[in-house]
């Protein structure tokens, strides 16, 4: 005999409601914020500044977050749906994408751990910007950090020379 016979199952849900219940209430949490997110992103698209330098990474961040809440707003119908329904196999491409946001959050953990003493210091070495995008439990998170007033596409390595050059400007 194994360890463990049967898996363990659970009848209720946060807050003692039932599975059911539980489960509604997140569908429509996560199709309403799929909604307000992709209407955002498309708002956010109409005011770019088309004759910015950074038109193109900008556009291409956006669309990837209308991607992102698009493929979101779909496993949520079908959570929603499912759920009403009481048909399992359709709350199942919800709980994959459940597990993938999981293994992101950990992958991010991870390199956050790693390169939080590298971003603590990257002011002093001149580093101009620092860009995170994170997938976080099914949310788009852009965050666009910049030093000095420099732009993205100066960001690099500055060796001790410019550095220094850089340091008599300011």
């Amino acid at each position: 005999m194994g360890i463990c016979t049967k898996l363990p199952t659970v009848s209720s849900c946060c807050c003692g409601c039932t599975l059911k219940t539980g489960t509604l209430i997140l569908a429509w949490i996560y199709l309403i914020g799929s909604i307000l997110s992709i209407s955002t992103f498309g708002v956010a698209i109409n005011q770019l500044d088309k004759s910015s330098s950074e038109y193109n990474n900008e556009l291409t961040t956006y669309i990837i977050g209308l991607v992102v809440y698009s493929i979101q707003l779909l496993l949520s119908f079908l959570l929603l749906y499912g759920s009403y329904k009481e048909k399992a196999n359709l709350l199942l491409p919800y709980l994959w994408l459940q597990g993938f946001n999981l293994i992101l959050v950990l992958i991010a953990v991870i390199i956050g751990f790693v390169t939080a003493p590298l971003a603590a210091i990257a002011p002093l070495l001149g580093w101009c910007n620092a860009r995170i995008i994170l997938l976080y439990g099914g949310q788009f998170i852009l965050s666009t950090v910049k030093i000095r007033g420099l732009n993205w596409n100066q960001l690099k390595i500055i060796d001790q020379k410019s550095f220094s050059e850089l340091h008599m400007k300011n």
